[in-house]
């Protein structure tokens, strides 16, 4: 209790709360997809930027809720009995838990190497395709039509 209610009472609390309900089911939902995905076959090859980026997201969703909970139980998170307790050894440990399996930096890096690969691979692909007029030609058989006064002497095809 505090000012003489219960601590879900006060708005700011019943906020942070959900604050944190909203982050433990989006990385729910994350880790669903990822795993999903895994179990539909898709390559390992493909999958490791969303399983780096699924791990920093479950790190900083463990480090927003114990920071925030800490905040909750304030004094009492600080000590190791009473009621924040367990308040008290997850926000201890919550760096340990994040180190093991690669650092943040690390995994960030790696998916964002692996988003510009795509990338770059797409665009080449896009780039190596010949390009259609509306017509159906191919754009090497199109001979731009003229737009002013001065292009008036300009071809209008090949032939």
């Amino acid at each position: 209790k505090t000012f003489g209610k219960p601590l879900y009472e006060h708005q700011m609390i019943r906020w942070k709360l959900a604050e944190m309900l909203r982050q433990v089911e989006a990385l729910h939902d994350y880790n669903e997809r990822v795993a999903f995905q895994y179990k539909c076959g898709v390559p390992d090859s493909k999958l490791g930027a969303q399983c780096g980026l699924l791990k920093v997201f479950a790190s900083k969703t463990f480090e927003y809720c114990a920071r925030e909970a800490s905040q909750v139980f304030g004094g009492s998170s600080l000590v190791r009995d009473g009621p924040g307790k367990l308040v008290e050894r997850l926000y201890r440990e919550v760096r340990a838990s994040a180190i093991p399996g690669g650092s943040e930096e690390v995994l960030l890096d790696l998916a964002a190497r692996q988003a510009i690969g795509q990338s770059l691979r797409q665009e080449k692909q896009l780039h190596s395709r010949p390009k259609r007029s509306p017509d159906g030609k191919d754009s090497q058989d199109v001979i731009p039509q003229p737009t002013g006064a001065n292009d008036a002497e300009a071809p209008k095809s090949k032939l």
